[in-house]
């Protein structure tokens, strides 16, 4: 008997987890208007897009205007978002049968440059699931263009990459664009103590003005003793940037 017991319980148990739903992740971070085809609120528009602005803009509203078609009221119990640049000021509350209202996002561009669709997700008291997804087509602009075009920060300096690669064996010259965003003039200075002698390195021009944009060219000139077994990994330290070593390097790869 206590083993038909047992049986009984193991089948049950089974049973149960096979009701159990595995969700998508996607379905998580992506909600859809489930609730929309039944929802009495009708939106004017749903979805809008936002002129070019630029970061440092502040924020900005939009509007969505909605009535209520239906008999009963609809209470609007929330409105969430997929992003903490964008808000909802107005909208939740009960809405009569006939009434106009309407939803006002706030989106704020600061530190977020770039191309993104923003969303509210309206809830009520008619389902479960969204009822309304809103959305904003925006485009913002970074409010330092220099930094987007000289992404590598080194304090006094910003280069448009940190890295440059050589095919052993073969003389070669690499650039690296640069700009003094300091103050004051700086002439770049590089630690080569540790790099073999077929790398040379200098700047042009040797001195920077606040501002000027320059190039550190680096030569590969090998020699036969010099060409590696394997592919060799080289760091060239940028000296007097005002940062710390580990923001002041150039990789340099010479690949056999």
């Amino acid at each position: 008997m206590r083993l038909l017991t047992c049986l009984l319980m193991l089948l049950g148990g089974v049973a149960a987890a096979a009701q159990i739903r595995t969700v998508p992740l996607e379905d998580l971070l992506e909600e859809t208007a489930a609730g929309a085809d039944s929802s009495s609120l009708r939106f004017g528009t749903t979805a809008l897009k936002a002129g070019p602005m630029r970061e440092d803009a502040g924020p900005s509203r939009y509007i969505f205007p909605f009535e209520n078609g239906g008999q009963k009221p609809v209470r609007i119990v929330s409105i969430g978002s997929n992003c903490s640049c964008v808000r909802a000021l107005q909208g939740v509350g009960t809405v009569a049968p006939g009434e106009a209202s309407q939803i006002v996002m706030e989106f704020d561009p600061t530190g977020h440059p770039g191309r993104f669709l923003r969303k509210l997700f309206v809830r009520s008291d008619e389902a479960v699931r969204p009822v309304a997804v809103l959305t904003l087509e925006v485009e913002v602009l970074s409010a330092n263009p220099l930094a987007d075009y000289y992404p590598v920060d080194m304090g006094t300096l910003r280069l448009r990459r940190d890295s440059v690669s050589f095919s052993a064996g073969r003389p070669a010259e690499a650039a690296i664009r640069a700009v003094n965003v300091g103050n004051g003039s700086f002439s770049p200075e590089f630690e080569t103590a540790f790099l073999p002698s077929c790398i040379k390195v200098s700047s042009e021009p040797q001195t920077l003005a606040p501002g000027q944009e320059g190039m550190i060219q680096i030569r590969y000139e090998p020699g036969e003793e010099e060409t590696p077994a394997e592919t060799a990994r080289l760091r060239l330290m940028v000296r007097g940037t005002g940062t710390t070593p580990l923001r002041s390097v150039i990789f340099i790869e010479i690949k056999k």
